[in-house]
């Protein structure tokens, strides 16, 4: 079994997102994102694409989905549509309760032309049930695995 993640876009009170279905960590799909999709053009197009079988440096492999369903929106991505409070805190808290819920263990989330992460694994860590810098949290998880060794 893979690691699971999920990816979105912030565009106002919305989040647009996808999952990811392998390679979710951050030396995986996290590191992808930075170098690769760091502008919120590429990550937008990335998400609209729909649900990610895999995600490389190179190339990413989307989930074909039979175009005749009903709910084929509802299958390709998932958009949270939550009024934000004034001080945006919401709209990220309804994003990571939505990942628990999904069942993955990281999640990614561009907001203003960043990219945030976290992770949702069943062991605590620095990043854990909240949104850090991505450029951040390598080095933050580079520190704690070093000390919890």
């Amino acid at each position: 079994m893979g690691t699971s993640s999920r990816i979105g876009i912030r565009k106002g009170n919305k989040i647009h997102s996808v999952r990811v279905n392998y390679d979710g960590y951050l030396e995986g799909v996290g590191e992808c994102l930075l170098n690769h999709y760091n502008t919120e053009e590429k990550a937008d197009e990335l998400i609209k694409g729909g649900e990610i079988r895999s995600l490389q440096s190179d190339y990413v492999e989307y989930y074909e989905y039979d175009k005749d369903k009903e709910n084929e929106s509802d299958i390709r991505y998932y958009i949270d549509e939550l009024t934000e409070t004034a001080d945006g805190n919401f709209i990220a808290e309804a994003f990571i309760k939505h990942v628990h819920k999904s069942g993955c263990e990281y999640y990614y989330l561009m907001d203003n032309g960043k990219w945030f992460c976290g992770d949702a694994y069943g062991t605590e860590t620095p990043i854990s049930h909240k949104l850090v810098l991505l450029s951040d949290a390598f080095e933050i998880m580079k520190k704690y695995n070093c000390e919890e060794n």
